[in-house]
C-alpha cells in the first residue's frame, strides 16, 4: 500500500486535471483496489466543486443564530453593517471564505502528520495569522539533498493562488504575498519533495473569520 500522504497528493492532482495519464491510470487502479480510496476521491470531486453542504449547512445555522443575536443588539449591527459595507462581504460570503476543508483538516489532525511537522517544521506555526502578508519558512533540516522543494498555496476552494519552487537543502525561506491578490479567508500551503509532503493551514483577515 503507497503512502498515505502521497495518495493524497496524487488524488488531489486527478481532481483538479493536473494529472499525467500514468497518474491517471493508477488512481483508477488504487479505486478499483481500494473502496475506501474510491469513496475518497468521490468526495474531493464534490468538494471542488463546491458542495460542501455538510459544512454549509452547519455555519448556515450558526449564521441564523449569530443574525437573531445582532439583530436584539444595535451596536453590533451597527458594526456589521458598517463591516459589510467597507468590505463588500456579507455574512453568506465570509462563512464561504473560512470554511474549513474536510479533507485537509483531516490531514492537519493526523496525530503521525503534526508528529513529523513538529520534528521538521519551525515555522510558520499551526493556523496562522498572516497579518503582514508574509509566510517564512523555517525547516530544522532539508528535506531533499537532491530534489527541489515546491511550496503550492490554495485557497479553501482548491484554487492554487502562489506557486515556487526552491533548490535542494533550502532550509530557510520568506514569501510576500500580494494584498491585492488575497481575499479574507483560510488558505492551505503544501510543501513536498519526492512523496514527502508538508501541509499547515494559515488566515488572511482573520478578525473577520465569524465565530
Amino acid at each position: 500500500m503507497k503512502d498515505e500522504l502521497y495518495i493524497q497528493a496524487l488524488l488531489e492532482r486527478f481532481v483538479k486535471g493536473k494529472a499525467t495519464a500514468k497518474e491517471q491510470k493508477e488512481v483508477q487502479q488504487l479505486c478499483g483496489e481500494n473502496p475506501d480510496i474510491k469513496a475518497q476521491l468521490e468526495f474531493m470531486q464534490v468538494l471542488h466543486q463546491g458542495l460542501v453542504q455538510g459544512e454549509v449547512n452547519r455555519m448556515s445555522q450558526r449564521l441564523s443564530f449569530l443574525t437573531s443575536q445582532l439583530k436584539q443588539n444595535k451596536k453590533k449591527q451597527s458594526f456589521l453593517d458598517t463591516l459589510n459595507q467597507q468590505l463588500n462581504y456579507t455574512l453568506e460570503q465570509l462563512l464561504q471564505l473560512f470554511a474549513p476543508v474536510p479533507a485537509y483538516q483531516t490531514q492537519l489532525a493526523r496525530i503521525s502528520l503534526r508528529a513529523a511537522a513538529t520534528d521538521i517544521l519551525l515555522s510558520p506555526p499551526t493556523s496562522y495569522d498572516c497579518v503582514d502578508y508574509q509566510l517564512q519558512f523555517s525547516l530544522e533540516k532539508p528535506l531533499s539533498k537532491t530534489e527541489e522543494l515546491e511550496l503550492i498555496v490554495e485557497d479553501n476552494q482548491f484554487n492554487e493562488v502562489y506557486a515556487q519552487e526552491y533548490p535542494p537543502q533550502t532550509t530557510d525561506f520568506t514569501i510576500q504575498l500580494n494584498p491585492n491578490d488575497y481575499a479574507p479567508g483560510r488558505y492551505y500551503w503544501k510543501l513536498s519533495v519526492e512523496d514527502q509532503l508538508l501541509i499547515g493551514e494559515f488566515f488572511i483577515q482573520k478578525d473577520l473569520m465569524p465565530e
